[in-house]
Parts: structure tokens; C-alpha cells; sequence
């Protein structure tokens, strides 16, 4: 889907970033090195308005998603044959059963509706518990992933690039948030570390509250990576109070990050999950309490 858009910079610029970005930890989650690296040029690119060298660019990593698919043809039609069976598709033989069992066209599209399109939103955040477990031991991190709270059934379709992009806050969490064991030892923290992640439903909306208990956030970091980066003046800052502060960190442009890797510190990812969660008409917001703990709460509808 991104590949098929068309490359207008000007028009859509920090869409294209956001788009690359998250399909960017999204390979190296699969530890597909070389198209990380093709996906930074094209990130470079859009950073840097060079429409033209954008365009080789991309073609050059449509090119290596086109050999992937093709070296793993095999495992590509096995994968489409298990979500056909998961439930994308519905056999014939249950559609027959539910035609005998409803009395009209509208119950025959409530029961489909209900017990295949629906999904357990909890469910659809399983896929991060390996990812998780492969960067703590990259990381010589022990940390222990848990997703607790309400049944929270939804269209996927419509929420699945929000849950793509909390890969990005993840990642943070880990990278960032949650110290080595020797620091938690040293700040008589369990070696073990906590991401929780919950869910609360209410009538017409649902929480999420994403936790982990790392190091925390420090504004005063934040506000001089906010100054230096020219993303906020001196001025600007000293107005906000300190809640305030640590939500700069969803600026787009905001990095802690003094060097660009291929895998962070363009600034791009934690703006990525603000974007996803406002095309839901949803809120994000950040608390934290330094040395201690980093929550994200996040409130979208039904």
C-alpha cells in the first residue's frame, strides 16, 4: 500500500515519513538488514525534498521487496493459506449453517459481522511479546511483557495501523526506558523489568495504558534536546509546566538521539503513533515519574 502511493513530497511529506518509518521497524523486526537499508535512503530522501534521487530510491527498495517475496514464495502462500483458515475468509460450509439458521438478510450480516470481522483488539498485540523478548536479549535486558484488561472488540482493518505504529513505543521503551540489569541492581530495582500493557472499555470509547517501570523521563533533557533541535525556543519552554514538557516528546523532529542510525533518531517514530491515534479521532498522552516509570495512556473510540 505505501509503494502504491504516489510520491508527491510537497504535498504529502511528513505522511511519507511516518508511512517508511514504521515499515522500517517493522523489517527490522524481522532482522531484514538490507531492506532497513534501503528504506533509510528513501527516508533520507523525503528528509532532504530530493524528489528524484526519492524516486530511485524507492524503486530500489520495491525492487528487494520483490526478490523477498519471490526467494520466499513458498513460505508466502503457506503464510495466505493459515490466515485464510485463521478466519480472513469464511468456509462455505459455515456460511450455509448460518443461512439455515437466520430468518433475514440482517441477521445473516449481524452473525458474519459479529463472529469474523469483530476481533479482540488484545489479541492483535500478541505479535510484539516475541519482538520484545529478541531485543532484550540483544540488549542483555530481562523484561517481562504482559497484556491484561477488558475484551475489546473492533474492525481491525480500521485499527490495525495504529497497532503497527506502537512498535515505535515499544522500541523506546526498551531502548530507552528500561535500564540494564546491572543499573537496576544498583538502584535496588527487581532485575526483572515490567511492560504492561491494559485495556479498559467504557460505553462508546477504551483506554490503553502502556507502562513500563525504566527509567523514566527527564524534562530537563527533554527541554534542552527540544531547544537544541530548534523544535521550541527558550522562551516557549519555560511557559510549559512539566507535564507539558514531557509530551514534546510526540513533536515531530524530537529525538534523544544525537546521531541518525538507520534503525532511530530521525524523530519521526513517537509522531508516527500521535498520527495514527489522531486519524482515530483518539487522545495520547505521555506521564512520568523520573528513575521510575513511563506510562502512555491512550483513549480512542468504538
Amino acid at each position: 500500500e505505501t509503494l502504491e502511493k504516489d510520491l508527491d513530497i510537497k504535498k504529502q511529506k511528513e505522511i511519507f515519513f511516518r508511512q517508511y518509518h514504521t515499515l522500517k521497524a517493522r523489517f527490522g523486526q524481522f532482522k531484514l538488514k538490507s531492506l532497513v537499508k534501503l528504506i533509510d535512503d528513501v527516508e533520507t530522501n523525503i528528509q532532504n525534498d530530493e524528489e528524484l534521487m526519492l524516486k530511485e530510491s524507492v524503486r530500489n527498495f520495491k525492487k528487494g521487496f520483490d526478490d523477498l517475496l519471490k526467494d520466499n514464495n513458498l513460505i508466502v502462500k503457506a503464510v495466505n493459506k493459515m490466515l485464510v483458515e485463521e478466519g480472513n475468509a469464511i468456509e462455505a460450509r459455515r456460511v450455509i449453517e448460518y443461512i439455515v439458521m437466520v430468518d433475514s438478510l440482517e441477521e445473516l450480516h449481524l452473525l458474519i459481522y459479529e463472529d469474523h470481522i469483530l476481533v479482540d483488539l488484545k489479541i492483535k498485540l500478541r505479535k510484539y511479546v516475541e519482538l520484545i523478548k529478541q531485543i532484550a536479549i540483544q540488549q542483555d535486558k530481562n523484561i517481562e511483557f504482559q497484556i491484561l484488561g477488558d475484551e475489546v472488540l473492533v474492525e481491525y482493518n480500521k485499527y490495525s495501523p495504529f497497532v503497527n505504529s506502537l512498535i515505535h513505543i515499544f522500541r523506546n521503551m526498551i531502548d530507552h526506558g528500561i535500564e540494564p540489569i546491572e543499573e537496576r541492581e544498583e538502584k535496588n530495582k527487581p532485575e526483572k523489568a515490567h511492560i504492561l500493557v491494559k485495556f479498559k472499555k467504557n460505553e462508546d470509547h477504551f483506554i490503553i495504558t502502556l507502562e513500563d517501570d525504566g527509567r523514566g523521563l527527564d524534562p530537563e533533557k527533554i527541554k534542552s534536546m527540544v531547544i537544541n533541535q530548534g523544535l521550541k525556543t527558550v522562551e516557549e519552554i519555560n511557559k510549559l509546566e512539566n507535564d507539558e514538557i514531557i509530551n514534546l516528546i510526540f513533536l515531530q523532529g524530537f529525538s534523544t538521539k544525537e546521531n541518525v542510525t538507520e534503525l532511530s533518531g530521525r524523530g519521526i517514530g513517537m509522531e508516527a503513533v500521535q498520527s495514527e491515534v489522531n486519524n482515530l479521532s483518539g487522545t495520547i498522552s505521555a506521564e512520568s515519574e523520573k528513575g521510575q516509570a513511563t506510562k502512555f495512556v491512550v483513549k480512542l473510540p468504538l
